[in-house]
């Protein structure tokens, strides 16, 4: 972890921590960003610094769930695969996690990957790109091994994976877990009987299931 993002976190840890009234972490945490981004060369290095996972215990959750919002729209691709999977692991919070899912279903580099990819009308676990969702979601169907049956993905809860990508509720998360409930593997059927009805919602659709 670099020395400006180990400040930045021990700036922004108090304003997020939960015992903190709300309202006033949201004001301190965007009057932060906006700080921030007034010079260029602070938020490049805060954009994209070397990570490892042993970084992740030096930072409070809320930093790097804060941190992965924040970065989105302004890096070129997601945080690599395997700090994400790291980060997801270590943490038990519920919005990190979700935080992590979301760096790479809603950044625009994995949006446009995989609506290159997709084969409509359907896309399939095939179709997602590389990283933490994508082989994450292949290894629950058992498609997430390479040539020498390496595991590729994090091992994955499907039902918590699955509130993740409802509760992100966009049309690539959506597509996405569409993509595993239809994909044949053990508890497809399962997980397509809890969740069909509330896909076929989200989707602007008729229930399915």
């Amino acid at each position: 972890m670099t020395a400006l993002f180990a400040f930045a976190s021990e700036l922004l840890g108090p304003m997020l921590d939960t015992a903190a009234d709300p309202v006033d972490s949201a004001v301190r945490s965007l009057r932060f960003a906006e700080l921030v981004e007034r010079d260029s060369e602070i938020a490049w290095q805060l954009t994209d610094p070397p990570l490892g996972d042993e970084d992740i215990k030096d930072a409070p959750l809320g930093v790097w769930a804060w941190w992965l919002d924040w970065r989105r729209t302004r890096s070129e691709a997601p945080p690599p695969a395997q700090f994400l999977a790291a980060l997801y692991n270590l943490s038990p919070d519920p919005l990190v996690r979700l935080r992590v899912v979301q760096a790479e279903t809603w950044h625009p580099r994995w949006v446009a990957e995989f609506r290159e990819r997709a084969r409509f009308p359907t896309p399939t676990l095939r179709d997602l790109p590389h990283g933490f969702v994508g082989d994450g979601l292949r290894t629950i169907a058992g498609l997430g091994f390479d040539h020498n049956n390496e595991r590729l993905g994090t091992s994955l809860d499907p039902d918590e994976i699955a509130v993740h990508l409802l509760q992100l509720g966009d049309p690539s998360s959506l597509a996405a877990l569409r993509a595993l409930v239809d994909a044949a593997w053990d508890g497809a059927l399962e997980l397509r009987e809890r969740y069909g009805v509330m896909l076929g919602w989200a989707d602007g659709g008729e229930p399915t299931g």
